[in-house]
């Protein structure tokens, strides 16, 4: 943020204080809690944090199909085009086509491994939410279009163990 103008930088540090202070975390463990609860049922001392990141992808991007790492619990994508003109630039969610195969969580996989169900329409004020499990795969097919720059905001939540004094912005597992 130290390269943005003052007004500019007074925005976006008022709207990342905001956005990380906790509310929506809290929310979010809140929405997703069965799903957050079937995959911890085994765990203790568990924390989640959030982070948030301002991105641009460009022409040739591309991110094969994948289902995060095993820190990672809930992604928020909100989509910040200008316009309709990239709505086909979405992230899409994917199903492997050999229902027997075994991927592990991380590693981005080819997209000849799999069928791309659906692509979530990159439209201005939108947002495509999820929840990291070990059979969602997500990923965004190459960019092809020329000079195209793909803003979104990222926000995660990721899990730790917890430690003696939590983070900044974390909760504890529900209950």
């Amino acid at each position: 943020m130290s390269a943005l103008p003052e007004d500019k930088k007074k925005f976006w540090q008022e709207f990342a204080d905001w956005l990380l202070a906790g509310r929506l975390l809290d929310f979010l463990l809140i929405k997703f809690r069965p799903f957050i609860e079937r995959r911890f049922k085994n765990s203790s001392g568990i924390a989640f944090y959030n982070e948030s990141l301002l991105v641009q992808d460009i022409t040739k991007y591309a991110l094969g199909p994948h289902s995060d790492a095993a820190r990672k619990v809930i992604t928020l994508l909100f989509y910040l085009p200008k316009d309709l003109s990239q709505s086909h630039l979405g992230t899409s969610i994917y199903v492997p086509k050999d229902p027997t195969a075994s991927y592990t969580s991380g590693p981005h996989y080819s997209f000849e491994k799999f069928h791309r169900m659906a692509t979530m329409p990159f439209k201005p004020n939108s947002l495509f939410a999820f929840v990291k499990t070990d059979n969602s795969f997500h990923g965004v097919e190459p960019v092809l279009d020329p000079n195209v720059r793909r803003w979104l905001l990222l926000y995660d939540v990721y899990a730790r163990q917890a430690q003696n004094a939590a983070a900044p912005g974390s909760s504890s597992a529900p209950a």
